[in-house]
């Protein structure tokens, strides 16, 4: 995407709000490209220390990283915004109110955010302690979701240790057998129970969050959590995003989740794959070697009948990228067998090395 210019950029110094407008530049960074004098004014900066920078640069790391989020999620989803954030500029700190507004061309493509802010009071603050409640608890249960996801591994572990013992064991007698087999079906009809449980509420609770993150680091770190022992084989390229890591950690965390259940005595291999749809979406294509989809899942994966023998999974998958104006669509591998999943988030391929990460 190139870098587009507000065409009467001059005329919103005629208004008495700070105004801003954002485009991108040559290297895709969403960067101000226009600001009005009462926008000058209250960050007692010129157009000239403003323009042409990213919300990091003109804030710094700190206070400019969620504001710069914001901006490419406005960018990327096309839907308008407006939070309230704090920031500190030349030492000064400031409470701000913003509204963010795509702008689009004929074509229907976003080229511009049109972003008006006001400076709040600490009484606004306080009055607002409404809205602050409810930031807390969305928080609150997005920590839930992500320590519930810890419980599964503990729980994997326990089943692999039952294992081995049992293997250890050279001629186990008839009550041993009994007991491992108790402690087995325990420990994965407890893993089922919580897997269900925790992607619900995952895909119920996570917000939409910008982030730059290694797709191969976020795939590594979420199979280990959930195969301890190194049974399974990842190959995901090496792929620096800017996007909803959240988001893509849930998703890959439940197929990863599912083909490794359905495959308990068998060794599979996954492999993840990221290509630039445009400017302001990505494509995961997903597959692996285990046991396919269910016939009925296939078939109704894009109606209200999605029914799914392995519980909440793939509708809570569908439930994510829906929500970000995405397309989920699932199928089988023909010959060999095997699963497939494609999926569109909003976000950014920030760069295409040709290397893989196995």
């Amino acid at each position: 995407m190139t870098m587009h210019n507000f065409p009467a950029i001059d005329v919103l110094d005629c208004v008495q709000s700070p105004v801003f407008v954002l485009g991108t530049n040559h290297a895709n960074r969403v960067i101000y490209t226009g600001v009005n004098r009462a926008a000058c004014e209250l960050l007692s900066a010129s157009k000239d220390d403003i323009v042409g920078k990213t919300a990091v640069s003109l804030f710094g790391e700190e206070h400019g990283k969620p504001v710069y989020g914001r901006h490419v999620m406005a960018m990327c989803t096309g839907l308008p915004a407006a939070y309230d954030i704090a920031v500190a500029f030349s030492g000064r700190p400031l409470l701000l109110h913003t509204q963010l507004m795509p702008l689009r061309n004929r074509e229907g493509d976003v080229v511009n955010i049109l972003g008006t802010t006001q400076q709040m009071s600490s009484a606004y603050a306080q009055r607002d302690s409404q809205y602050q409640s409810h930031c807390v608890l969305d928080e609150a249960e997005q920590f839930i979701a992500l320590a519930a996801h810890d419980l599964r591994a503990p729980i994997r572990n326990f089943t692999s240790i039952v294992d081995m013992l049992s293997e250890s064991v050279d001629e186990p007698s008839a009550e041993q057998r009994s007991l491992v087999s108790l402690a087995q079906n325990l420990a994965e009809t407890s893993y089922d129970n919580i897997d269900d449980i925790v992607t619900y509420a995952a895909a119920s609770s996570v917000n939409h969050s910008f982030d730059e993150f290694n797709l191969a680091e976020v795939g590594r770190a979420v199979l280990v959590s959930i195969d301890p022992l190194c049974q399974h084989h990842l190959s995901c390229e090496d792929r620096w995003l800017y996007g909803d890591k959240l988001a893509l950690e849930l998703i890959l965390r439940t197929l990863f989740s599912q083909v490794i259940k359905n495959n308990a005595s068998t060794t599979v291999s996954v492999q993840v794959h990221v290509e630039p749809v445009s400017d302001t979406r990505f494509r995961v294509v997903y597959a692996d070697t285990g046991v396919g989809f269910d016939d009925v899942d296939i078939n109704h994966q894009n109606d209200t009948e999605f029914i799914l023998k392995g519980g909440y999974g793939l509708s809570s998958i569908r439930r994510i990228v829906v929500e970000r104006n995405g397309e989920f669509a699932i199928g089988n591998a023909q010959g060999d067998g095997g699963r497939h999943a494609r999926f569109s988030l909003p976000g950014q391929v920030l760069f295409y090395p040709e290397q893989a990460v196995g």
